[in-house]
């Protein structure tokens, strides 16, 4: 942060309560209207004029002076911009970086906005554009949006990103509906959606939870998902179906693009498969040295086989060598060695009797550990007390794990030099830097360095 913007500020709080209790780190942030309040899309009319406020949440320290800068679609001008009257000090523009500071005394505590923008939409997009609060370029040693804090000597604070703000076409985007559905055995269902996409992960449930079964002729009757293979849109359920009963596969599902509006969709079967109701358990692991098939039947009739082949990244399935089949009574088990690192498999199981082949099962995505250096995001994050960091090596190499502040200075070493072999590790923090102390809430980089390579994530504390 530039010294010239707080020359001159002193260290007080503002009159009255805060109408929230202030966040650990605060939050930036652009908003269409003058509150704040959670706001993701705009659908301005093309040469129609609209507004956006940046808006600052800070942290627990308070907030005297901030730096960031926004980034606008070639297509929407700003035509005229307010600047909050208590700024008395504003150095750059908004594009290409701006540096603010509230006067003499302005400690905020709660929300306070720096500018007011009037902006002109002159073609609408295809699909969506954004603004985007961006990291003021002129920072150092790092681009960052950042924020001086109250406290003696005005330390400097991150501040996180709260969400762009959508520019999108004013036309009800495409709502994903069920297309198809079919029992894969007595405890899965594969269906078919008119589109496919992730939007179900910002709420906070699982894939499997927008979907249910339920017996048509007793609707009282309904079979809750346990688990999704998102990639072949497989759903393992609670319970088994029962054979010759009609069930309809219930979905609620939305747009995969904003402003995300949702429907309920259905899809009745038929289900009556006395192959598949043979089948008591089935499962496919990867095993180090391949990938395993195993499953289980109540009973087998003399003279049938077992026909294993596999899809490879979504591509059609093609059979594979049976010599890799094994039998303990009931219990089959498949070893597939020939397998390569870092792909994603999905294996189909097939019974024939007396010239007629089905399907028995078809497993879930088995992903194999890529060989190349990995350094994965710690989980969680953010995080508090403690979090995991996770490290992939191609082959056997000394290691070194450390971690940063922002300022680039070192906080802990968690791996210093040992060796460790070749695949997936896991290295806990316990959020205390080398002596023991609790470190203070922000933003961390980790920096993997596995012999001459070296990758770097960032993760962020929050007491």
């Amino acid at each position: 942060m530039k010294k010239a913007l707080l020359i001159g500020a002193a260290l007080m709080f503002l009159a009255g309560s805060a109408s929230a209790v202030p966040p650990p780190i605060g939050y930036i942030g652009i908003f269409k209207d003058a509150t704040h309040a959670f706001s993701y899309t705009l659908c301005p009319p093309k040469y129609e004029q609209f507004k956006a406020s940046i808006w600052i949440l800070p942290g627990t320290n308070g907030m005297q002076a901030a730096e960031c800068a926004v980034r606008f679609p070639a297509t929407t001008p700003v035509l005229s911009q307010v600047r909050n009257p208590g700024i008395t000090v504003a150095l750059g523009t908004l594009d290409t970086g701006i540096s603010v500071a509230f006067g003499e005394g302005m400690c905020n505590m709660d929300w306070v906005w720096t500018h007011r923008l009037t902006m002109i939409q002159l073609a609408l997009p295809s699909v969506y554009a954004q603004i985007d609060i961006v990291p003021h370029p002129g920072v150092f040693p790092v681009p960052a949006y950042q924020a001086a804090s109250c406290e003696l000597g005005y330390p400097i604070e991150p501040l996180i990103y709260h969400t762009p703000l959508y520019i999108y076409e004013p036309v009800p985007p495409p709502i994903a509906v069920l297309t198809g559905a079919t029992a894969v055995n007595p405890l899965s269902v594969q269906a078919s959606l008119s589109e496919i996409c992730y939007y179900m992960d910002w709420t906070g449930y699982s894939f499997e939870h927008f979907f249910k079964l339920r017996n048509v002729a007793d609707p009282t009757d309904t079979i809750m998902m346990a688990d999704a293979d998102e990639d072949q849109l497989i759903f393992v359920l609670e319970r088994q179906m029962t054979p010759g009963t009609t069930y309809a596969l219930e979905a609620h599902l939305c747009s995969c693009t904003w402003p995300y509006p949702c429907a309920t969709s259905r899809w009745e079967f038929f289900y009556d498969d006395p192959i598949a109701t043979l089948l008591q358990s089935c499962s496919a692991s990867f095993t180090g040295a391949g990938v395993e098939i195993a499953w289980e039947l109540s009973e087998v009739d003399a003279g049938g086989e077992f026909f294993v082949s596999r899809s490879e990244g979504g591509a059609d399935f093609l059979p594979l060598d049976m010599s890799g089949l094994e039998r303990n009574g009931l219990r089959f088990t498949y070893a597939d060695s020939r397998v390569e690192p870092g792909k994603r498999y999905v294996y189909k199981v097939e019974y024939a009797i007396d010239g007629k082949s089905r399907l028995l099962f078809l497993s879930e995505t088995i992903e194999t550990p890529a060989a190349l250096l990995a350094l994965h995001q710690n989980r969680p994050n953010p995080f508090n007390p403690s979090t995991t960091i996770s490290f992939t090596l191609p082959a056997e190499c000394a290691v070194r794990l450390d971690v940063y502040d922002v300022s680039g200075r070192l906080v802990a070493r968690l791996l210093n030099g040992e060796k460790r072999g070749a695949g997936l590790h896991n290295v806990e923090w316990n959020g205390r830097d080398a002596s023991g102390r609790a470190a203070a809430s922000g933003i961390y980089v980790y920096r993997l360095t596995a012999g001459r390579e070296t990758i770097s994530r960032k993760m962020v504390l929050l007491r």
